[in-house]
């Protein structure tokens, strides 16, 4: 079992979708602290990190991954896509595989954290476009987050994602760590041609199938600074 770590970062956002909270689900605050329609016992989350990969971005072999505290764990890859490509389809797949399981999840990618939170709301109302207008970018994946985030308001499973520094030196966030580790093994796997996903379960014992050839919609290649994704 990796072991976990829960302590907070001074410069994290934590969001949480309950089926009471407004808009389609889900309260994001700004940064620090945030209050929530409905709080969260921890005693009952699992912790889980989420990462990305891209072994040359944009356009490189794409891995992802998740790791659980109880040693439960997920990755898979692509020949080719971007880092956040990777960081969006950990997300949607540990979303989809442990879809009535109280989470928090730990994750280094501010991009896909806000992309499933705070600015997802917005983009919907927009007909899927950012505030300068533009279309948003890995729509498909993101969209297939925002289904799996509105089931689970809906029936009352709460989430929270915590911001963490990735490749923290000391190990801070074993999780994470491992995360990371599973999603570079992910883009190596498919730089060899390797295109499955292998998911372990909390015995060990792992099963692997065929993974996605090619990255959902939109050109990988199409690639903006953080600040204007939203």
């Amino acid at each position: 079992m990796v072991r976990s770590d829960r302590q907070s970062d001074a410069t994290g956002i934590t969001g949480c979708y309950t089926a009471n909270d407004t808009a389609h689900g889900l309260l994001v605050g700004a940064r620090h602290s945030v209050t929530y329609a409905r709080a969260v016992n921890p005693a009952l989350e699992l912790t889980v990190a989420c990462d990305g990969s891209c072994l040359k971005n944009p356009d490189g072999p794409t891995g992802w991954a998740w790791v659980a505290e109880d040693g439960r764990s997920a990755r898979g890859g692509l020949a080719t896509g971007t880092n956040n490509i990777g960081e969006l389809l950990a997300v949607r797949n540990l979303l989809a595989d442990l879809p009535d399981t109280p989470l928090l999840v730990l994750i280094d990618s501010q991009y896909a954290m806000k992309a499933s939170t705070e600015w997802l709301p917005g983009w919907k109302r927009k007909g899927w476009r950012t505030s300068a207008n533009k279309p948003v970018l890995n729509l498909e994946i993101i969209q297939d987050i925002d289904r799996l985030m509105t089931s689970r308001a809906t029936r009352g499973i709460p989430i929270r994602f915590q911001w963490v520094k990735g490749h923290h030196i000391g190990g801070a966030f074993p999780l994470n760590d491992a995360a990371d580790v599973l999603a570079g093994q992910a883009s190596s796997d498919a730089a060899r041609g390797e295109i499955t996903v292998v998911r372990t379960d909390e015995h060990g014992v792992s099963t692997t199938s065929p993974g996605e050839a090619v990255a959902p919609t939109n050109p990988p290649a199409a690639v903006l600074a953080p600040d204007t994704l939203w």
